[in-house]
């Protein structure tokens, strides 16, 4: 009986380790939004498919349009670093200029969850404290 118990127990350490390998990344995904707030929702986070391994969040402005644009996808991580490095990116970011973008690349479970600038986490902030507002005032009345 105590060898079975060791092998059940080896049996499910082999097996808990091989089916977080075969589920894939799990990265946020969102198209062309202009805050944060609505890429991250729990329908955003999305497995990736075979081959990707990194979760890259692009933030780009343009003075044209005066707006931000929020993409975050799944990727292969030489993309990701391929793409910051098309845009000479500088860590932090430069957003001095009339249009710029930025791009991060992290290689676990949802960890582009945060933005890759800091105008961009101003405005998912932003968002969360209107939601906290609009819920407060709602109990009080």
């Amino acid at each position: 009986m105590e060898i079975f118990m060791e092998v059940l127990i080896i049996f499910a350490v082999v097996m808990v380790y091989l089916c977080t390998d075969c589920h894939g990344l799990m990265c946020y995904k969102c198209e062309n939004e202009r805050n944060n707030f609505l890429c991250v929702g729990e329908y955003n986070l999305k497995q990736c498919d075979s081959g990707f391994d990194t979760c890259q969040t692009t933030v780009s402005y343009s003075e044209v349009s005066e707006q931000l644009s929020i993409i975050k996808t799944c990727t292969k991580n030489s993309s990701c670093h391929l793409q910051i490095k098309e845009h000479s990116e500088s860590v932090p970011c430069d957003q001095t200029g009339s249009s710029w973008i930025c791009t991060t690349c992290c290689n676990e479970d949802a960890c582009n969850l945060n933005t890759a600038t800091s105008k961009a986490s101003f405005s998912f902030v932003l968002s969360y404290m209107n939601i906290f507002l609009y819920l407060s005032i709602k109990c009080i009345i």
